[in-house]
């Protein structure tokens, strides 16, 4: 197991889902209505929110925008675990030498730019 980046999806599968089931409950949609807008099945979205299915990355964007969500918000990007993660990161970053530094940074930027066309 990778020690550095830890890889518990299940947890945080469940987690992202139960943020997003708290959003709807408290904008008072019901699944039935989310489930035709994101044009999944009512069970799919069901399943999906109880974490017991995989959420498709494609989704999330019009997922968050129907529920008026900051897709940041579903990842808790605020929170003190994610802050911790986050120091993780930059402190195994300042480790790689100059080299492989770049190639992280490489990566990151064509993974931005990718997303900034979607």
């Amino acid at each position: 197991m990778n020690t550095i980046f830890p890889t518990d999806y299940s947890a945080q599968r469940a987690s992202i889902a139960s943020r997003l089931r708290d959003a709807r409950v408290q904008k008072g949609i019901e699944g039935r209505q989310l489930a035709l807008k994101l044009g999944v099945r009512a069970d799919t979205l069901s399943q999906m929110e109880r974490g017991k299915q995989k959420l498709p990355s494609e989704l999330l964007p019009m997922w968050c925008e129907i529920l008026g969500t900051p897709i940041a918000s579903v990842f808790d990007v605020n929170s003190s675990k994610s802050q911790t993660k986050t120091k993780s990161y930059i402190e195994t970053f300042s480790k790689l030498s100059p080299k492989y530094q770049d190639l992280v940074l490489g990566h990151l930027e064509m993974v931005y730019k990718l997303d900034k066309e979607e």
